[in-house]
């Protein structure tokens, strides 16, 4: 176990936010550069002169995510180990006293995944969009400079025309 020094000014134990302030720039080099070096190479393919070429990146992505979703979706439907509880309640009768105890009988239990249902399809569906969010995002970043290349297209046919 990691034993992380004292704070100073602090009484009774290391401060929470230490370990934050350690882990802020291993979170930085281990995501952070590799994201910006996806958009990086997402703007640059984006620049090529075919507009096909910037839809590398998110077509990647869309297969991924899709392949995500499908994996995803076949482990919990196939899924056969201990259900977790997510709520346990019950209503006691009226004019109990505050000390009522229920039976077992009269405990609702609510598990996850349903035994019954194990894939809804809002679950499908949020499987979709969280492992999406990168097709999303470069998806973006095409459009954007899909735009900027017509808006410049027409600002030199403008100037063109002007010059005649």
């Amino acid at each position: 176990m990691i034993r992380l020094p004292e704070v100073p000014g602090q009484r009774g134990g290391n401060c929470y936010v230490y370990p934050v302030i350690v882990l802020f720039p291993i979170i930085l080099i281990f995501i952070g550069l590799p994201l910006k070096a996806v958009i990086a190479v997402q703007k640059r393919l984006c620049r090529r002169n075919s507009k096909w070429v910037g839809l590398i990146l998110p077509a990647a992505a869309l297969v991924c995510g899709l392949f995500l979703t499908a994996v995803l979706s076949v482990a919990m439907l196939h899924y056969d180990g201990p259900p977790m509880i997510t709520e346990m309640s019950y209503t006691p009768p009226a004019g109990a006293p505050s000390s009522y105890e229920p039976s077992p009988d009269e405990i609702t239990v609510t598990y996850f995944p349903d035994p019954e249902h194990p894939l809804t399809p809002g679950m499908i569906g949020g499987f979709l969009f969280v492992f999406n969010i990168p097709t999303l995002s470069l998806g973006w970043i095409w459009l954007k400079s899909r735009r900027e290349e017509q808006v410049k297209a027409e600002m030199d046919k403008m100037r063109a025309q002007e010059l005649e």
